[in-house]
């Protein structure tokens, strides 16, 4: 890939990782059915403050990718800092402390031609110098305030400290010299506030008074090696009057003053300053979402055990509704047994088994039926006629009884104690978590109504389910193997009997005395034709074993319908949890979690961005960046 492609892509992909962001930033928090705000996490809330601000500021520093940058001094009182800007212009543009004990106004120096409105600094709070010197063309001088005093300069309303002033100046900095001495280099106050100025600049370590104090680089970059990443080149020990001297006397400058200049020249010339400005672009947005994501991650697990909360509760309703639906679903065994051995009837069609099936079925109606010929008047035909319609109404009724239990299950309700306790337990979980209290300050009346509504998605469409069940078990049951057991077992009685008395009827009474005379009869009143009382008892014991079998095939039905209503209770209880009895706050965790998760993977988006800035070849201005984790570390998950 070209450089211009390759600096076309990076900055696409930069413009994705801010729009990224801000959307992320701008994100309502709104929750359906709760007013604005109401459902709004507290952490979430602070980050994407955080962040709103951060990328006004990135976007300026996007919109000047291709400006001068804006180089800096940085360092405490004494420490020459305005002797280093006069070296590296080569003429003196800012008062030195021999005259100024200390920088009150800062000094802005740029070159004539330079237009200074792109770049956003505070014109009116600086003093500007132009100066013709080379090194302007390509970046531009600001003399910063010390960051170690807090000199008051009245100005009316707009009095301000130096640290304010360095604070309102650093956002628009692209490079800080951070200027030390043998003296001052462990300076804590200068140290914590470098910390700060330090994301989205690239830093340069500068060591003056080389002509009286000991080189102390080492000791310095270990120092700094506790909080930044220093490379050894990034550390310069100069001279900076020697310097200046050499330069106004039209003489190149030597030592690590020549080194720091062409440090300057070459990573802060027009090919190289828009590298720069995309690692300090991308070290700004890195540390605003490392710091967000910190925050938000710290107060993670109160946030995670509100669900997990809200879970144990969707669980124990859940178990509840679930010991519900066996309840409804069992405690009438006789209508859905009749129902099933109705539907395996009907799947059977007309035959011997499937006829006995429906008999036993409606022996009640058989039995009352019957009284018909034993009445002797009207008035005994009208009793029998109103006890079978009572029997037909109380059937129908049964059925239906069994079928709105299914549609109404919803409507048994909870325990008020159990749900006053439920919303005083969640109470504590959601203050701990931050999130607004007001989800929950609903009264007894209307959790009992989402208690209601939670459990009436759970059991939507149980009724169908139900239905189905029966003809699944119907169809199970009236498969060609069982019918032809049940019927085979049926008929063999009956066909005994049969079989016996035709052997009676033709051997034993006709063919046998025939062939073989009266010699062979084995009684003296010769074979007995048999009679009537052999077929009642046929008939009974053909009755006895066909009640047997149905009783038998009834307990099958009812075993297998056992079976099939507990799956059919785990599976509705699987597969449709209910949202539980507080929406609005179930709905606030989830998406409070879903932004946490999405903060945390645009962190380690711009961590894999930042390391593979770093790793290009231009982009190896050697930025560097307080010591952070590694885009590895940012993955999500991690």
């Amino acid at each position: 890939m070209s450089p211009e492609l390759d600096r076309l892509d990076q900055l696409a992909r930069i413009d994705g990782l801010i729009r990224r962001v801000r959307e992320w930033a701008e994100e309502p928090a709104d929750v359906p059915g709760v007013e604005r705000d109401a459902a709004r996490w507290e952490p979430l809330a602070d980050a994407r403050g955080l962040l709103r601000r951060v990328l006004g500021r990135a976007e300026a520093v996007r919109v000047r990718l291709e400006a001068p940058l804006v180089v800096a001094t940085f360092g405490g009182t004494g420490t020459g800092k305005s002797t280093l800007v006069n070296a590296l212009v080569g003429e003196e543009v800012a008062l030195p402390g021999k005259q100024r004990p200390t920088t009150t106004t800062p000094t802005l120096v740029a070159h004539p031609d330079t237009d200074l409105a792109p770049l956003g600094l505070p014109l009116d709070r600086v003093r500007v110098k132009r100066a013709d010197a080379a090194a302007l063309r390509e970046f531009i001088l600001v003399d910063c305030p010390d960051p170690d005093t807090t000199e008051v300069e009245a100005e009316g309303e707009g009095a301000a400290t130096n640290l304010g002033r360095l604070r309102e100046l650093l956002p628009h900095c692209d490079v800080l010299l951070v200027v030390s001495t043998q003296q001052k280099y462990r300076n804590a106050r200068v140290a914590d506030e470098l910390l700060h100025a330090a994301r989205g600049c690239r830093l340069l370590f500068v060591q003056t008074h080389a002509a009286t104090d000991g080189d102390i680089r080492e000791d310095w970059r270990r120092v700094l090696g506790e909080r930044f990443e220093v490379a050894p080149d990034d550390l310069y020990f100069v001279d900076s009057v020697r310097a200046q001297t050499e330069r106004e006397a039209g003489r190149l400058p030597t030592g690590e003053f020549a080194r720091l200049l062409e440090t300057l020249r070459t990573e802060l010339s027009e090919h190289a300053r828009v590298a720069v400005r995309r690692a300090n672009l991308l070290d700004l947005l890195l540390g605003a979402l490392d710091r967000a994501d910190a925050n938000v991650r710290q107060r993670r697990p109160a946030l995670d055990a509100v669900g997990e909360k809200l879970a144990a509760e969707r669980e124990a309703l859940t178990a509840a509704m679930t010991a519900r639906l066996k309840e409804e679903l069992l405690g009438n065994p006789g209508v859905w047994e009749r129902r099933l051995a109705d539907a395996v009837a009907t799947a059977w069609g007309v035959s011997p088994f499937s006829i006995s099936l429906r008999f036993y079925n409606g022996i009640g109606g058989y039995i009352t039926s019957s009284s018909l010929f034993r009445a002797r008047n009207a008035a005994a035909v009208a009793l029998v006629g109103a006890t079978m319609a009572g029997q037909k109404l109380r059937d129908y009724h049964a059925g239906n009884a069994a079928d709105a239990g299914l549609d109404q299950l919803g409507a048994f309700g909870q325990d008020d104690g159990l749900l006053r306790d439920a919303r005083f337990r969640l109470q504590g979980f959601t203050a701990d978590a931050g999130l607004p209290t007001e989800l929950l300050t609903l009264t007894d009346a209307q959790i009992r109504d989402q208690g209601v509504a939670a459990e009436g998605r759970f059991l939507e469409g149980v009724r169908g389910k139900v239905d189905a069940l029966i003809k699944k078990l119907a169809a199970k049951n009236s498969r060609t193997p069982v019918r032809l057991w049940y019927e085979i077992l049926l008929l063999s009685l009956p066909a005994v009997i049969l079989l016996r008395a035709a052997k009676n009827f033709f051997w034993d009474t006709f063919l046998h005395p025939l062939i073989f005379g009266d010699a062979e009869v084995a009684t003296a009143a010769g074979p007995v034709l048999y009679g009537g009382d052999y077929w009642i008892a046929g008939a009974v014991f053909a009755s006895l074993w066909a009640g047997l079998l149905v009783m038998l095939f009834s307990r099958r039905l009812r075993r297998g319908l056992d079976q099939e209503v507990n799956e059919l209770a785990r599976s509705v209880s699987a597969g449709r949890t209910p949202a539980g009895l507080f929406p609005a706050l179930d709905a606030a965790v989830a998406r409070a979690a879903a932004a946490a998760d999405r903060l945390h993977r645009l962190a380690g988006e711009a961590a894999a961005a930042r390391d593979r800035l770093a790793g290009a070849p231009v982009a190896g201005a050697g930025a560097k960046r307080p010591a952070g984790r590694s885009a590895h570390e940012n993955a999500p998950g991690a």
